[in-house]
């Protein structure tokens, strides 16, 4: 199963800082470092936001930043029925190896025709 990474602070959050960081960056041809230094604030999130709002004044698609789960195969749908079937053998005490959960996994994600990424 995937793991699902849960965001613990708030960090990054303040919205109108940002607003007002890239606008003082962009509009009075001040440093990124200097305004994220007086602000508080980290460089490279102030950098990400610059960007994000030269392209929105361009028209552009937005960048995209953030975790890209591109190793995950299953969806939710299969995964719970995978899932739901070894706990089924687990129950009839016919629990699987890891070895054999993996090679159980792979099988069936070729009986579905899925896309598997090659290491």
């Amino acid at each position: 199963m995937p793991r699902i990474r849960k965001k613990r602070s708030n960090r990054g959050n303040d919205n109108e800082l940002m607003k007002r960081a890239a606008n003082i960056c962009i509009h009075e041809q001040k440093s990124e470092r200097s305004v994220a230094e007086n602000l508080i604030i980290c460089h490279v999130s102030l950098n990400r936001q610059i960007k994000k709002f030269k392209t929105s004044e361009l028209g552009d698609s937005p960048p995209k930043y953030g975790y890209n789960p591109h190793t995950i195969i299953f969806n939710i749908d299969q995964e719970i029925m995978l899932s739901n079937y070894l706990k089924t053998c687990a129950d009839m005490y016919f629990g699987l190896s890891p070895n054999d959960v993996r090679k159980l996994a792979f099988e069936y994600a070729v009986k579905l025709n899925l896309k598997i990424p090659h290491y």
